[in-house]
């Protein structure tokens, strides 16, 4: 099952996200075929590990244990969509953010404690995101069309960061549509800030 370290939505944002979702359905071009994510599936990963055994989990816990020391509280400014590939031929949509100076140090600081621990990370590009939908090109080949981007108002409190797990369609419970559980929780350990002396 694939593992990755991520932040957590609180219980607003996610309702908040899930009422842009809403509205920009309508405004997306009406060839344009996407899988939306569910919103209970809502996350800003920090780093993707791939398709590990449950064996590891106790590895990968331990060799983030140190990473909260080295952080504060802070908040996530959701201000824009975007999309992968492109907004011309879009294969994902996300939710995107400007300011991304906080979780770029901490995937960078996550990934420094695996490698340290033994795991090998691969180099790879960053660009922090929330994933919306997955797009599907159309049965008739034709291209899959090109989208607007759409403003974002919507900030959420960082405390800490989670590890991850996805979950097969007979293990989700109570008729969840879930895809993702939460193996462990990694509260940050230093003052905000302002709340320093």
């Amino acid at each position: 099952m694939n593992h990755f370290f991520a932040l957590t939505l609180p219980p607003e944002t996610t309702a908040g996200l899930t009422e842009f979702v809403e509205r920009w359905k309508t405004r997306l071009p009406p060839g344009l075929i996407v899988r939306w994510s569910d919103p209970e599936d809502y996350h800003l990963t920090l780093n993707f590990l791939g398709n590990l055994s449950r064996n590891t989990q106790p590895r990968l816990v331990k060799a983030a244990t140190a990473t909260p020391a080295q952080f504060a509280p802070f908040t996530i400014h959701l201000s824009f969509s975007g999309a992968f590939n492109s907004i011309q031929s879009p294969s994902v949509v996300w939710a995107g953010l400007n300011e991304k100076r906080e979780t770029t140090r901490l995937s960078k600081s996550i990934d420094a404690a695996l490698t340290e621990h033994g795991f090998a990370i691969e180099p790879h590009s960053y660009v922090p995101h929330i994933t919306l939908g997955r797009c599907r090109a159309k049965r008739d080949g034709t291209a899959t069309p090109a989208i607007k981007t759409q403003p974002i108002n919507l900030e959420f409190p960082v405390t800490g960061f989670v590890l991850m797990q996805t979950l097969s369609p007979e293990s989700r419970t109570n008729g969840s549509k879930a895809r993702y559980n939460i193996v462990h929780t990694f509260p940050f350990e230093n003052k905000p800030i302002s709340d320093v002396s």
